[in-house]
């Protein structure tokens, strides 16, 4: 990729942490940490990352929590969000995959299959919002097309015989038919 990415990694476990960002280092990704669901919303309101990894069981709010808030809000609603796991916490995962989540990672760690889920989660994320803005370019043109074709119907409906305030209003965009 050819610029680096922000990857941000919600663990209470400071291990956990520290090793999950020096995988994402050596991934040429650039890790932000957060020791907590709180401290986490507050970097990402004002640091939106590109990828969240978020642990699950974490005291003071929930990894579920943070996933369900990251939804509701606007500027983090389209953050991907990869669950990291024990392999006994498979029937949250698969809550947190309903309500929003991207992707899971379970632990111990495995770097080809984590270079590989945030490759996918970050592909998912550039298509989604690609997506948007040809969705958005779309509505604006058919906004425009709609006042074109308003004026359009005001124009020919007055024609050369009269609507003067018409013509003059719009006489330099829809010239007179000869």
């Amino acid at each position: 990729m050819p610029n680096p990415t922000t990857i941000m990694i919600i663990d209470d476990d400071e291990t956990n942490r520290y090793i999950l960002s020096d995988l994402v280092e050596m991934l040429e990704h650039i890790p932000i940490l957060a020791g907590d669901g709180i401290t986490a919303l507050n970097i990402m309101r004002k640091q939106p990352p590109d990828l969240v990894l978020l642990d699950i069981l974490m005291p003071k709010m929930t990894g579920y929590e943070v996933l369900k808030l990251m939804k509701e809000e606007e500027a983090m609603a389209d953050i991907p969000v990869m669950i990291t796991s024990g392999v006994n916490e498979m029937d949250i995962v698969v809550q947190c995959i309903k309500k929003g989540a991207e992707d899971y990672i379970t632990k111990p760690y495995n770097l080809s299959v984590l270079k590989n889920k945030i490759i996918s989660c970050l592909e998912k994320k550039n298509l989604n919002s690609q997506d948007k803005d040809r969705l958005k370019n779309k509505e604006e043109y058919e906004l425009h097309l709609k006042i074109y074709q308003k004026q359009m119907e005001e124009y020919t409906r007055c024609g050369d015989t009269g609507c003067a305030e018409t013509q003059a209003k719009y006489g330099k965009q829809f010239p007179t038919a000869r």
